[in-house]
């Protein structure tokens, strides 16, 4: 349909650090002060020992909580739709598109995660597939190519992993 308006998603990148712990543990400013959790570092490293993930470190929309659901989301976009990302959480955070799953860059991470092998487009610097997002900001993000829809956060056509 020529001239149809396509709406935008919003990705949103959410964590639960707790700055004081998480900058002792890991370096200064690894979590910055605001409105986002107050999970302790060693809480993370007990969760992701535990459960191999973290469950207040995600993508949203990743669940579909709204009444009478509760079910992971598949985000499929149509051609030409545009994305914007916005990390609300206290860390630096990465969007990148992938062929496949595996680790990101903290290979201690990726060690108690389970996924010891890093995705090898994690190493690329920022561009259109890899975005790099300090906390509280927000960018335009990936649009779908023309011709084709994609399927972003699940599935076979686009794969999207955080790196960091």
């Amino acid at each position: 349909m020529v001239g149809a308006q396509v709406n935008t998603v919003t990705i949103l990148m959410r964590d639960a650090c707790d700055p004081d712990s998480f900058n002792a543990a890991v370096g200064p400013n690894t979590c910055v002060a605001g409105q986002h959790g107050t999970t302790l570092f060693s809480l993370f490293i007990a969760e992701l020992q535990e459960d191999h993930i973290a469950g207040a470190w995600r993508f949203n929309p990743l669940l579909d909580a709204s009444a009478g659901n509760f079910k992971l989301v598949t985000l499929n976009l149509t051609a030409g739709q545009q994305t914007v990302i916005q990390n609300l959480g206290g860390e630096t955070h990465t969007l990148t598109r992938v062929k496949e799953f595996g680790g990101g860059n903290v290979p201690p991470l990726n060690a108690l995660s389970g996924n010891p092998v890093p995705a090898p487009e994690c190493s690329l610097a920022a561009s259109n597939t890899n975005f790099i997002l300090g906390a509280g900001t927000s960018e335009a993000g990936p649009q779908v190519p023309p011709r084709y829809p994609r399927r972003l956060l699940s599935g076979n056509a686009a794969s999207i992993l955080g790196c960091v």
